[in-house]
């Protein structure tokens, strides 16, 4: 067990169009990528496995949680992270994707169990596209929940152990309520290790920077939802269970308005919608 936990989120970033990486952020905005701090992990006897992506440390994310635990409680001795503390850069240099990008399964809880297209997934910065058949769409706030350990038929406690972390998310649906088509599942900007997510979540939802919808939810809501898919079907690491915080607005958006989403501890993404004819890449 770790015995003090220093906050941090994590991330997936580029820089200068660079493929995508796992990077930690701490609460005073400062980031390093995983692969700078896998060092200090080894000489404290704690390596981690999977680094190069968020998805491969869920692999085995009892074990990496608890590496990335001690090495950023070492940074804080003069030291043991003198190096890596170097390696340090604000977060504005970064540019950020989908925390998750290609998950096994999506599922949806709401009422039913459905699912999601991994293809629907975006990132928090994303250009939804309109479909050429939709007249409009509708945009409401979800609590993404990040599968951690297999599960199926899990036990309360079971799906509690399960739960790696949270992510905000943003549902779109078009004008025939259809949520399959690309990027109208933009998250992130940040994967929030479920020990440090607040147990009640506060979230708006604005669209063009004027009308807002405020909802609230709990941490614990998706230790339920993750409970009730794996009665179902197999959970596996890295799989995204998605509850909506609230209704879906009713708001009818289209080509070039901008939609913030947030939920207080979790993080803010905004996203923009194009014609499906000219958004550039709906993924980012």
């Amino acid at each position: 067990m770790v015995n003090e936990q220093i906050p941090f989120v994590m991330a997936m970033a580029t820089i200068s169009g660079s493929p995508p990486f796992p990077i930690l952020v701490l609460d005073d905005d400062a980031a390093v990528s995983v692969a700078a701090v896998a060092p200090l992990a080894a000489r404290l006897g704690a390596g981690l496995t999977g680094a190069e992506s968020i998805h491969g440390l869920l692999q085995d994310w009892s074990r990496n949680f608890e590496a990335l635990c001690r090495v950023v409680s070492a940074l804080d001795d003069a030291e043991l992270g003198k190096y890596t503390r170097s390696a340090f850069a604000a977060l504005e240099f970064f540019d950020l994707v989908a925390p998750i990008s290609v998950p096994r399964q999506i599922f949806e809880v709401e009422g039913a169990v459905t699912c999601r297209p991994v293809s629907s997934l975006a990132g928090p910065r994303a250009k939804v596209p309109m479909p050429p058949d939709s007249t409009h769409l509708t945009a409401g706030t979800s609590l993404a929940a990040v599968v951690g350990a297999p599960s199926y038929r899990a036990t309360h406690d079971e799906a509690a152990q399960s739960v790696a972390g949270l992510m905000v998310a943003t549902r779109y649906r078009d004008s025939a309520g259809g949520v399959v088509a690309p990027a109208l599942l933009p998250t992130g900007p940040y994967f929030v290790p479920m020990q440090f997510c607040p147990p009640e979540l506060t979230a708006r939802i604005a669209f063009n920077g004027e009308t807002g919808v405020d909802s609230a939810g709990t941490s614990a809501a998706a230790i339920s939802a993750l409970q009730k898919v794996s009665r179902e079907c197999h959970l596996f690491p890295g799989d995204l269970v998605l509850m909506p915080l609230g209704d879906q607005g009713n708001v009818a958006l289209g080509d070039g308005d901008i939609i913030e989403t947030a939920i207080a501890g979790l993080g803010q993404q905004t996203t923009n919608i194009m014609k499906e004819s000219t958004h550039a890449n709906s993924r980012d």
